[in-house]
């Protein structure tokens, strides 16, 4: 069954702009919203006229069994939360709308270039949100937790999504030699950088590392260390000897790896995490219900301000407890196993490989389980696993 030229092209200017507007213009009424339904209108008309077919299917049976069971999840868990808290926090409509956008994905993806026709139109949104988000910060907040300008969003969320789609950009340039990439890439590097996000930095890092080092062969495995040995070497040269990058990011590296007294972001983050496991611990089954972390801080610790963990595992953890987590968490192994698999012939794989350890990574670090971004590339890596049991599928028959 072929789609409609029209309308799926449509459908990828729609993605494009609801990406680049919901994190750049959020504060705007209704503007995010009028894409939003465009993007879920455009698939239903589709849907309609096309009917669905097996891969399609697949996928939206693997969106379904992860991340719509754990949105229902989360809504029942404000029966048995400690408090209702759904009129302090945006995180489940957050859940809402990446959830329904992942679900329109399912019907566009048939191929390994669909997907790649759906990361692009994510890139270009997010190359206009972070236009916005750097250009209309003044000067003096980059690199400071003051950054983000009229949109809104926060600095190390930004790093992090930027991050990944330097890599991003980097598997595009490889796979179709095209210059335009390797703009995309220092620009989404660039912004990663100006954030003066020490994590956000590291997963440039540790993004880049992982997916040279993966290169198939013992030679060129050996060659790719020292190259990248001496580029770390250099890079870190640079921001200990500049003094713009040194006061934002290079004394904070320092005391990421003890040269330096711990600051008290790092202090506090330890504190966030230690009362997370703790709100597990005592209610590990189900959690105390939907975003009662912050909650608990604020009025059971002497911290006495609402905050989120900073830490998927543990937010999930104290909210949600075993059940929650496990729901969440079920379609990382088996992705990261397949992928595996098939990461030295297929480029794809190795791409999506090397985000999804990003993921068990920098999660210690960061939330991601609401956040519109982290969950449409983890929708993405989770139906290229469906293209690839389908194509073993046919093969052996």
């Amino acid at each position: 069954m072929s789609l409609t030229v029209s309308t799926r092209t449509l459908y990828m200017i729609s993605l494009a702009a609801y990406t680049g507007i919901s994190m750049a213009h959020s504060s705007i009424p209704y503007m995010k919203t009028v894409f939003w339904f465009l993007v879920i209108g455009i698939t239903l008309f589709d849907v309609l006229r096309n009917g669905i077919d097996k891969v399609a299917l697949k996928n939206l049976i693997t969106i379904a069994t992860w991340y719509l069971l754990f949105f229902i999840f989360v809504y029942l868990s404000n029966r048995w939360a400690y408090v209702d808290r759904t009129a302090d926090s945006t995180a489940f409509y957050q859940m809402g709308r990446a959830l329904a956008v992942s679900l329109t994905m399912c019907y566009y993806v048939r191929s390994e270039e669909d997907i790649e026709d759906l990361l692009k139109s994510v890139m270009v949104g997010m190359i206009y949100f972070s236009v916005i988000f750097l250009f209309t910060s003044p000067i003096s907040t980059w690199g400071t937790t003051q950054m983000g300008g009229i949109t809104g969003q926060f600095r190390n969320f930004t790093g992090y999504a930027c991050a990944m789609f330097a890599l991003i950009c980097l598997y595009f340039y490889q796979k179709y030699g095209q210059q335009k990439y390797i703009f995309a890439l220092v620009w989404f590097a660039a912004i990663t950088l100006l954030t003066g996000s020490r994590g956000a930095l590291l997963s440039l890092v540790v993004l880049f590392c992982l997916y040279y080092l993966l290169s198939g062969s013992a030679t060129k495995t050996m060659r790719n260390i020292v190259i990248i040995a001496i580029v770390l070497c250099l890079g870190f040269y640079f921001i200990l000897n500049n003094e713009y990058f040194y006061n934002t990011i290079g004394e904070r590296l320092l005391e990421m790896i003890g040269v330096l007294d711990q600051d008290q972001s790092t202090i506090d983050r330890n504190l966030y995490r230690f009362v997370g496991i703790e709100m597990f611990m005592q209610k590990p089954l189900l959690g105390w219900g939907y975003d009662n972390f912050a909650y608990y801080i604020n009025r059971f610790t002497e911290y006495n301000k609402e905050v989120y963990s900073h830490c998927n595992y543990t937010e999930i953890l104290a909210d949600y407890g075993i059940v929650g987590f496990a729901i969440y968490y079920r379609k990382y192994i088996p992705t990261i196993r397949t992928e595996w698999k098939k990461h030295s012939s297929n480029l794809l794989s190795k791409l999506f490989f090397v985000i999804m350890i990003r993921y068990i990574i920098f999660e210690y670090s960061s939330i991601s389980y609401y956040h519109y971004i982290y969950i449409i590339i983890l929708s993405l890596a989770f139906m290229h696993t469906n293209l690839l049991h389908l194509k073993d599928k046919e093969t052996n028959e």
